[in-house]
């Protein structure tokens, strides 16, 4: 039921908002489903690294296959009950059909479904205000809960880490690889209010420890962001607000000193450097093969045919080229941008840039979005530098899209309709 305010001037009031500028409360039953999707997807992920512990919990993987792969389907329905955004329609019904055509002719056809997943998905956020409320709300919730458990998973282990940048190990806690945890620690740095520096500070200078490129240089870039938007914030112009960021500024030096965290970040520029002087940068050995990886994929880009260049081919392809040039390997490029060119074509190509990064901007045009352009920069570096889609950490990234999305909504209706009941 909705509860029946008094009418003024012919609209219903909230406080100072009208009615016609009210967020829904009826929600779809799917959007619920799929916001619970994910939601739980990220927390089983989290779980899961206890199996060192508790082998049991082994039988969390195929799990969390399932719910992301009902996300997904939910997901295309609701997208086919839109009347706009027809090149994504277009591409869902040309993955079906490249996905019989695969299964008939080799019997098996590998799908990246988050590569399609993840954009269809913040194209709901911000098109769907009912979606993006029930997921803003819920993520609010559970946030802390989820950090904490993730804070389970490393500190009272933190004599299992182990981060050797010529070897390319890295154990953190319970986790087995660094990047797993620094994308999640990144989801609760950003969905920090920029206010709160000395929390994001020390989340921030959690990430080090990580050993990850990517993750290091993503929160280096969100942090310098949060200090600048601070330092022009009028709470922080006087000489309290400058004192305050100068000792969080302190703190986390002195923290980071103390446990060595700063060391894994210093040894892993020695050897970024060291392999540049020594080795040529196509080698295998360099950067862990990043560039020798990326330049495997061009390759196989280039012998394209035309229908390869606007549908693209099948992950299980890109496995295959990986283990022909690189025996042994059967890994992918680190980079959400060659990966769907690749499996999904010009196509899926144009659809992830466009609503990953382009859409939200457009929906946000009349908002302040500062924070969502410093956001989009991180997902662009996670997806340049190892893959943002690769990662479970990617589905609690769009709880802090949500938050971001309904909190500048908020403010700029509050702004706009102030005092207007009064």
């Amino acid at each position: 039921m909705t509860k029946v305010y008094p009418k003024t001037n012919n609209t219903v009031r909230v406080g100072n908002i009208p009615a016609a500028y009210r967020i829904p409360t009826e929600l779809l039953l799917i959007d619920e489903l799929i916001c619970a999707g994910i939601l739980i997807i990220p927390l089983l992920d989290i779980i899961l690294q206890f199996k060192t512990l508790f082998p049991q919990l082994q039988s969390i993987g195929p799990v969390i296959k399932g719910i992301s792969w009902l996300v997904f389907f939910l997901s295309i329905i609701w997208l086919f009950s839109r009347k706009k955004h027809y090149l994504f329609k277009f591409l869902a019904v040309a993955l079906f059909i490249k996905t019989v055509i695969y299964a008939y002719s080799y019997g098996t056809y590998g799908l990246n479904k988050d590569l399609i997943c993840i954009p269809l998905l913040t194209l709901m956020i911000f098109e769907d205000s009912a979606f993006g409320t029930i997921l803003s709300k819920n993520y609010q919730k559970v946030k802390y809960t989820y950090l904490m458990l993730l804070l389970i998973t490393y500190l009272p282990f933190i004599g299992r880490t182990y981060v050797n940048a010529a070897e390319g190990v890295r154990v953190i806690g319970l986790w087995d690889r660094g990047k797993d945890i620094a994308s999640y620690l990144l989801t609760f740095i950003i969905s920090c209010p920029v206010k709160r520096i000395l929390e994001i500070s020390l989340l921030s200078v959690a990430v080090l420890p990580t050993g990850t490129r990517g993750g290091i240089l993503a929160s280096i870039f969100y942090y310098i962001y949060v200090m600048g938007s601070n330092m022009r914030s009028a709470i922080f112009n006087g000489k309290i607000g400058r004192l305050a960021i100068i000792i969080s500024l302190l703190l986390v030096f002195l923290l980071g000193q103390a446990l060595g965290w700063f060391d894994v970040l210093i040894q892993r520029t020695q050897h970024n450097l060291q392999m540049l002087f020594r080795h040529r940068i196509d080698d295998p050995a360099f950067g862990h093969g990043r560039v020798f990886l990326i330049r495997i994929v061009l390759k196989g880009i280039s012998d394209f045919s035309i229908t390869n260049w606007i549908f693209g081919k099948s992950m299980d392809e890109l496995l295959d080229l990986y283990d022909t040039d690189y025996p042994g390997h059967r890994t992918w490029p680190h980079n959400d941008f060659l990966t769907v060119l690749y499996c999904h074509g010009l196509i899926g190509l144009y659809v992830f840039v466009y609503y990953l990064f382009i859409f939200p901007i457009v929906r946000f045009s009349r908002f302040r979005k500062s924070r969502l352009l410093a956001v989009l920069v991180v997902i662009a570096i996670l997806s340049a530098s190892y893959g943002y889609t690769n990662f479970l950490s990617s589905y609690l990234f769009l709880g802090c899209l949500a938050v971001i999305s309904r909190q500048a909504q908020t403010k700029s209706i509050r702004r706009k309709f102030k005092g207007a009941g009064a």
